[in-house]
């Protein structure tokens, strides 16, 4: 027999507080992913909007992917190791391995659905606006 927890407002608050979510990336290497906040997620998508926008339709901005890799990945002590001037940087690495890390933070912020939609092309996981 199952028991059901009786929820209130402040257990849901609590269930709610993003985490840090630890992966194995490679062999022996684990990362740190801290999920981020409605409004965190809801300020990259503006910028995002923002610097297409200052950029003109005919030129490509950073994608939403890498926006949430830096904001999400973190060190030991909680501290981001990717800053937003690092972006020009990261598009310019080799698409495999952020593949692999944007999936995962797409994943630990909720966003399944756009790494199974891009999960059988290579270059589109980085690339993709969510």
């Amino acid at each position: 027999m199952t028991t059901t927890a009786a929820w209130n407002r402040d257990s849901l608050l609590q269930m709610f507080k993003p985490k840090v979510v630890e992966t194995e990336i490679e062999s022996g290497m684990t990362l740190k992913f801290r999920q981020l906040t409605v409004a965190e997620t809801d300020a990259l998508r503006e910028q995002l909007k923002a610097d297409q926008k200052a950029a003109g339709p005919d030129k490509a901005v950073p994608a939403f992917g890498l926006r949430l890799l830096i904001a999400s990945l973190i060190n030991d002590d909680g501290a981001p190791i990717f800053a937003q001037s690092d972006l020009s940087d990261l598009e310019l690495a080799a698409n495999a391995p952020i593949e692999k890390m944007v999936g995962k933070v797409l994943e630990v912020n909720g966003f399944t659905k756009a790494v199974e939609k891009n999960s059988e092309a290579t270059a589109t996981v980085a690339s993709a606006s969510v």
